[in-house]
């Protein structure tokens, strides 16, 4: 079974792209990379429903680490930014500055993580297909714009997908090159 990691009639992806799509044994990562005009229509395609946090066991204990990771970055960020702009700013300092930014990554990330993990361990995933982007196209100007990209953009979700998949090397990719280059902003 494949994985579909984006929008399944994206304007990005080629007539044969969509095509190819139609006739492969798949699965999509998310409700979102259905129909987007009409979300009350019924789908066809299956998509892979999950939530990590309907125990709040698991809630408590992902919190903590969470936080730990949190702290971690954090505490690797100051330095690394301390040596690089030639300053002794305080961890408080930097997480004043960091913390809107480095909360909200780490949780996407993390929730993102425990998703795949869960594909991985329920399905019997043979590829990933994911639509290849640079990786300086995602880099943004400042918190607020890097919050509404994970929000509201998809091609982000879908790049962070594909990355995970690659970091973990249990599936082959199959990356489709985009028609034209996107804009997130």
């Amino acid at each position: 079974m494949k994985l579909i990691t984006f929008f399944k009639n994206d304007k990005l992806l080629s007539n044969k792209d969509k095509l190819s799509l139609l006739k492969d044994n798949k699965i999509f990562v998310g409700e979102w990379c259905l129909n987007q005009e009409n979300i009350f229509k019924k789908q066809k395609e299956k998509f892979y429903q999950f939530s990590h946090w309907d125990n709040t066991n698991k809630v408590t204990k992902d919190i903590n680490y969470i936080k730990k990771i949190y702290t971690k970055i954090l505490q690797n960020l100051t330095k690394s930014l301390n040596a690089y702009h030639s300053k002794n700013y305080s961890e408080k300092y930097w997480e004043i500055l960091l913390s809107r930014w480095l909360s909200s990554y780490v949780s996407y990330l993390f929730d993102r993580w425990e998703i795949s993990k869960s594909i991985l361990k329920n399905k019997k995933i043979h590829s990933v297909i994911n639509l290849e982007f640079k990786n300086n196209t995602f880099i943004t100007n400042n918190s607020i714009s890097f919050n509404n990209m994970i929000v509201s953009n998809n091609y982000w979700t879908s790049w962070v997908f594909g990355k995970i998949f690659e970091f973990n090397k249990k599936v082959k990719i199959e990356k489709k090159k985009p028609k034209t280059n996107i804009n997130i902003y």
